[in-house]
């Protein structure tokens, strides 16, 4: 767990320093399934896919803007940079790596009805509304006579 926690705190440091679009892809798509994974070891199964399948979906939005906005941008690494994370990764993996096969027992799974509880509901019916009004401002902020986000000139 701790090793997982160690990576995903990596791969987050290190979306600071991504400057393409490919890079943050890759960045977010590795930190979804690592956040996936430690879900599956601590709850069920399927919260940690529905967890993953969000995040997916946020960032083919987001991928989608970023092409839009920022076209033809080449892939450019920084090996020091890359260099210095990959090692700092290295060193400090040794140090938390303990295998201990009690982290990833299954007992306490997560019961669906308890986000259903009359305690939650608060939250639930909060998380609704949200929804709906970026819905609704989305739809709003989309003016179908200008096209898409990013003009084409065919002439």
């Amino acid at each position: 767990m701790m090793t997982l926690s160690l990576f995903l705190f990596v791969l987050s440091s290190m979306t600071m320093i991504m400057n393409s679009p490919v890079l943050l892809l890759f960045n977010i798509l590795m930190m979804a399934l690592t956040i996936s994974w430690l879900t599956g070891a601590m709850f069920s199964s399927w919260y940690s896919f529905l967890v993953f399948l969000i995040y997916i979906g946020g960032m083919m939005v987001m991928f989608s803007y970023f092409v839009a906005l920022s076209p033809n941008q080449y892939l450019k690494i920084k090996s020091v940079t890359f260099m210095m994370m990959l090692a700092m990764l290295m060193i400090s993996l040794p140090t938390f790596y303990s295998y201990n096969p009690a982290e990833f027992n299954n007992n306490n799974k997560f019961d669906s009805l308890y986000l259903y509880s009359p305690v939650l509901v608060p939250i639930l019916l909060f998380m609704i509304i949200l929804l709906l009004m970026m819905m609704l401002i989305v739809v709003k902020m989309i003016n179908t006579s200008k096209g898409p986000l990013r003009p084409f000139m065919y002439v």
